[in-house]
């Protein structure tokens, strides 16, 4: 092999271990970055309910805490009413761009038993779910 090859082989092969290198320092950042908002979010939660005195007032702020902590643009909370065995729409957030009124009403109208619609899954399911585009989704 001709030293020109070599010094060849020997640069591709610390190329190739940078490369690997910065592929891992690139994971790690985003898992520092991912915990972090994960603090952010946490605090910001801790905070809303610090200053509310009722979940009521904290509906709004509260879910707009966790929708900009995830990186969501609308967030709901439904509750279980206990006389019906039903869940109940009890509030929302979204980010002021959208224009979301009437699918709110709709919300508000509408009840889900354990399994039927999106709430009424993870309700039963007890795992959160997360839909990117819920105008593509059946539950919808």
């Amino acid at each position: 092999m001709k030293d020109q090859d070599k010094t060849k082989a020997h640069l591709e092969h610390h190329l190739s271990e940078m490369r690997q290198r910065i592929a891992e320092l690139e994971a790690s950042e985003h898992e520092r970055k991912k915990a972090e908002r994960r603090v952010t979010t946490q605090f910001a939660v801790t905070q809303v309910f610090a200053e509310s005195a009722t979940l009521r007032d904290a509906t709004s702020p509260l879910l707009r805490a966790i929708c900009e902590g995830i990186g969501s643009e609308f967030g709901e909370l439904w509750r279980v009413d206990p006389t019906s065995n039903l869940l109940r729409w009890d509030g929302c957030w979204h980010a002021p761009f959208m224009e979301a009124g009437e699918f709110e009403r709709m919300s508000r109208e509408t009840t889900f038993s354990p399994g039927s619609g999106l709430p009424g899954l993870v309700w039963a399911s007890g795992h959160p779910a997360w839909i990117a585009d819920v105008s593509n989704d059946a539950c919808f």
